[in-house]
Order: structure tokens, then C-alpha cells, then sequence
């Protein structure tokens, strides 16, 4: 089942340590810059979530989450809308 992630997930211990692998994986596979870290990750999708400015979704697959992803809304760099 696809659901919206809520901040109450990202507070639950057992939610984060099953999406915790994902979100590395990702982040290796993408070679993005810097190193990847879990606190950061967290809490920046739980301000996210708590704003109303961004959306997580996952994929249950019980006991593990089988799949995320995520958005923001921030402003335009170009017009600033």
C-alpha cells in the first residue's frame, strides 16, 4: 500500500530504522556530494512534513518499506514564486 508519510512516522524508531537503508542507498547509487546523514535526513523531512511544504510517500511492504519518495515546495530561483 502507497501512503503519506506522516511526522509521527518519522518519530517512530522502527519507521526510520526500515527507511533508513533506502534513503542510503539512494544517496550512494546517486553519488550525490558530502555524506549522508540519517539525523539530517530525518529532520529535515519532518520540518518538511510539519510546514506543509514538502510530501513523503512509502510503500509498506509489512515488516519493511519497500519504497519512498519525496517533494518540496520552494520557492523559484529565477522568479521567486
Amino acid at each position: 500500500m502507497i501512503r503519506r508519510v506522516t511526522a509521527a512516522d518519522i518519530d517512530d524508531a522502527a519507521w526510520r530504522e526500515s527507511v533508513v537503508k533506502l534513503a542510503e542507498d539512494f544517496f550512494n547509487e546517486a553519488q550525490l556530494p558530502g555524506s549522508f546523514r540519517k539525523g539530517s535526513f530525518f529532520a529535515c523531512w519532518r520540518s518538511h512534513l510539519l510546514a506543509g511544504t514538502g510530501v513523503l510517500l512509502c510503500a509498506d511492504n509489512v515488516p519493511d518499506i519497500a519504497g519512498l519518495i519525496g517533494g518540496v515546495i520552494v520557492p523559484s530561483a529565477v522568479t521567486g514564486d
